[in-house]
């Protein structure tokens, strides 16, 4: 069976001798199932003096396993293969300090970027911790999700210029076949298939498109073209059909993930108005005019 736990480094520096398998697993309660409740200051190591501890640990293995597509439990041999890790990590950060390099400029912007990282990590944690009532989920799906929905079916024909979509939206206004039009110009992948894109719902589609599907009658089609960001799109919708609304149990993960991402939008957005922002160096506008300096609010 493949390793799950590759080293990071290509050769080790120092032969490390065989940590107790009892330090270890106090230090990896998370991911071994020690129930005990080993001190996060205990000192799991020594390293030239300098003193490392199960927190220290922990948190080394939670970046570790945070680079696996599949991580699980840690059996004894990949614990001590781990700790080896983290000794020779230890055993390189000395010798890049005695050098200076935690002195450079880049480095030291990349250390405070990351330290900033993990600390609003965990402030957004503690607010999608906060417990959330049943009754503003039941609200949520009631007002957001309990409506059954409308899918949309439809063929287009994708160009990359406004001028080439309006000549064909007159071609069709002779009566071309729109099929063939779109097999002959369409520069989407849809082609083959006389421009077919099968059924969707309306947030399943960018924006432009959907909104202009909505607006046609079966069998018709635009008679302006539609921009979006992959060109212009002439656009007939073939069929509209209902389907029923998923039930609360269904979609509890989607509205749980609703609440939360809203109160992290509201929590930044109330830190915003309270905050003072000066920005430095603002870019000249297209007239020419320079500002140095710009507030927002």
């Amino acid at each position: 069976m493949k390793n799950p736990f590759p080293r990071i480094f290509l050769f080790s520096l120092l032969l490390i001798p065989a940590v107790s398998q009892t330090v270890l697993a106090a230090a990896t309660p998370a991911t071994t199932g020690n129930t005990g409740n080993p001190q996060p200051n205990a000192v799991i190591a020594d390293v030239n003096g300098n003193k490392l501890t199960i927190a220290d640990f922990q948190a080394y293995i939670k970046m570790r396993m945070s680079k696996e597509k599949n991580p699980g439990k840690l059996d004894q041999a990949q614990r001590q293969r781990i700790f080896s890790e983290y000794i020779n990590r230890e055993l390189l950060y000395q010798e890049a300090v005695k050098s200076g390099l935690d002195k450079n400029a880049m480095v030291k912007a990349e250390i405070e970027n990351q330290r900033r990282n993990i600390v609003v990590s965990y402030t957004l944690k503690q607010l999608m911790n906060k417990p959330l009532k049943q009754s503003d989920m039941q609200a949520v799906y009631e007002r957001e999700m309990a409506s059954p929905g409308q899918e949309y079916k439809t063929r287009h024909i994708l160009v990359k210029t406004e001028q080439q979509a309006k000549q064909l939206i007159l071609q069709l206004d002779n009566g071309k076949n729109f099929m063939q039009l779109a097999m002959k110009h369409s520069i989407d992948a849809s082609a083959k298939k006389g421009g077919e894109l099968g059924w969707f719902s309306s947030d399943q589609m960018v924006e432009p498109y959907s909104d202009a599907a909505r607006k046609l009658s079966n069998g018709s089609y635009t008679r302006t073209p539609v921009q979006t960001r992959f060109g212009w799109h002439i656009i007939r919708l073939d069929g509209t059909r209902e389907i029923p609304a998923p039930s609360f149990d269904e979609v509890k993960n989607k509205i749980v993930a609703l609440i939360n991402n809203r109160r992290i939008s509201a929590y930044i957005e109330s830190l915003r108005k309270k905050a003072s922002v000066t920005v430095a160096n603002k870019p000249q506008s297209k007239s020419g005019d320079a500002t140095n300096t710009a507030s927002a609010h």
